[in-house]
């Protein structure tokens, strides 16, 4: 089963988010790095793009691209750099970028959301926001507070 939210499969699951996550499921952790494998390269394209757009080389555009930490500022520096296109080339641009919107949210989860599994499903390496887990760990102080009391 595959991409299903853990509340449909089971909301009351135990979640281990122990170092050793991707250790445990080494197939399924295989998958979620294909993503970010995947995602390296729409970069690689995303910075010879940069490259032609400014007609500099390759090394000048890498630079400037490592340069810069947050994948939105990256994304705001070559839009920038599409000003120097004519309005055919700033429209196929525009369509690009828009199709690879969908891609990079799902780059973004996989990449800074918490991975971990379970034993109420044991088959599976579940990815968790890590907005849920401040909810989740607070309910188990809670449970603990209340089972020592």
């Amino acid at each position: 089963m595959g991409g299903q939210p853990l509340s449909r499969v089971a909301p009351d699951a135990d979640l281990d988010l122990a170092a050793r996550v991707m250790d445990t499921e080494p197939e399924l952790a295989s998958l979620a790095m294909r993503v970010i494998a995947s995602w390296s390269y729409v970069e690689y394209w995303m910075t010879r793009l940069l490259a032609v757009f400014l007609k500099t080389d390759y090394g000048v555009a890498h630079a400037m691209m490592t340069g810069i930490v947050s994948s939105e500022a990256r994304w705001g520096a070559l839009d920038a750099a599409t000003y120097a296109l004519d309005d055919a080339d700033r429209i196929l641009y525009d369509r690009a970028i828009h199709a690879a919107a969908g891609p990079h949210k799902i780059r973004r989860k996989y990449a800074h959301h918490l991975w971990t599994i379970s034993r109420t499903v044991p088959d599976a390496l579940i990815l968790v926001d890590p907005q849920y887990m401040v909810g989740y760990h607070a309910a188990n102080l809670e449970r603990n507070a209340q089972l020592n009391r």
